[in-house]
């Protein structure tokens, strides 16, 4: 294996905690490996991009400062990527989870005739041979999986599954050549970004969220007023989402996002399977809720029963005092 390469999104030059993640998970694995490590960040703002990846671990940054990948979809990264890792040679590839990752990620080994392994929560080298762990069946059970032979291997790897880490060793930026003209089937015009508050769920350290015992959209502010308190993010199950009380930026479990924050406070959410696979990860759980068999006191870490709509005000007014007096 030549090589660990981790393709790291960003948005317009800012880099979201999971690229980070990966790049030190990549180099990590790229030391284990013998290999070496690399990251590919692509389109206008890659070059400030690449400065944030500079505090990674990660020894080598590609960058497509010129590459139109803002107004097509996944053809022009593609095109770059597959120039790029046949030149480094048969590696191990890591995207992250996200739509546009994985869309790319399928692509790649495609092209590359390579074996695809999603959902991955643990990468490990073992005899030389490349670990991977995946959760499966809601996350009830976890398998190991290895691929077949040498050449090319590609791994979609989920978010908050690494931890990252910064250096002071800073990474080579090398350009990558401008592309020549191409034309692609399918144009963007436009791009519009779905509202997911000051800090999305899957980037926050604390996440304070809601479910149907919220009995309304109006009573989510008690959360946004504890999580600004606690310095977080608000998410929701996915009953208060189809709902409408939020808009789906928010929604944590196996149709919204999977996260691992340090402190997870589910407010009135019952604890069904689809929601604990999102955050069954986290440090640590506290469940407030009025039903003392709701579910999600199986498996949390603190357990409140009584009324939120008491509860999380005191609480946020005990966060802010002991802020104050800090």
């Amino acid at each position: 294996m030549k090589a660990v390469v981790v393709y790291a999104e960003h948005s317009e030059g800012a880099v979201p905690r999971s690229s980070l993640e990966l790049c030190t998970k990549g180099a990590d694995l790229a030391k284990e490996l013998g290999a070496e490590s690399v990251a590919v960040v692509l389109g206008p703002g890659s070059a400030k991009a690449a400065a944030a990846l500079q505090s990674t671990p990660c020894a080598k940054i590609y960058t497509g400062e010129n590459l139109p990948v803002d107004r097509y979809l996944a053809e022009p990264a593609l095109d770059a990527l597959e120039a790029l890792l046949k030149e480094l040679g048969p590696g191990l590839v890591l995207f992250g989870a996200t739509n546009l990752a994985r869309d790319l990620a399928a692509r790649t080994a495609v092209r590359l005739g390579a074996g695809i392994i999603t959902e991955a929560s643990d990468i490990s080298p073992k005899g030389g041979t490349i670990k991977v762990h995946s959760p499966k069946f809601g996350g009830s059970v976890t398998s190991e999986v290895a691929f077949k032979g040498g050449g090319y291997q590609v791994v979609v790897c989920r978010p908050n599954s690494f931890a990252a880490r910064q250096e002071s060793a800073k990474a080579e930026i090398v350009e990558l050549p401008a592309p020549g003209p191409k034309q692609y089937a399918a144009q963007i015009h436009e791009r519009v970004a779905q509202e997911a508050g000051k800090l999305a769920v899957e980037e926050a350290g604390i996440v304070v969220s809601g479910g149907r015992g919220l009995g309304g959209p109006e009573h989510f502010d008690i959360l946004e007023a504890l999580a600004a308190a606690l310095g977080g993010a608000v998410g929701a199950s996915r009953a208060a989402v189809d709902a409408g009380w939020i808009s789906h930026g928010h929604q944590v479990g196996q149709t919204g996002k999977s996260i691992s924050p340090q402190l997870y406070i589910a407010c009135g959410i019952s604890g069904a399977i689809q929601h604990k696979v999102g955050m069954r990860s986290a440090a640590t759980i506290v469940a407030i809720n009025k039903d003392a068999n709701a579910p999600i006191f199986e498996f949390c870490d603190f357990g409140v029963v009584g009324d939120l709509f008491a509860i999380v005000p005191a609480l946020t007014n005990l966060v802010k005092e002991r802020k104050n007096a800090a």
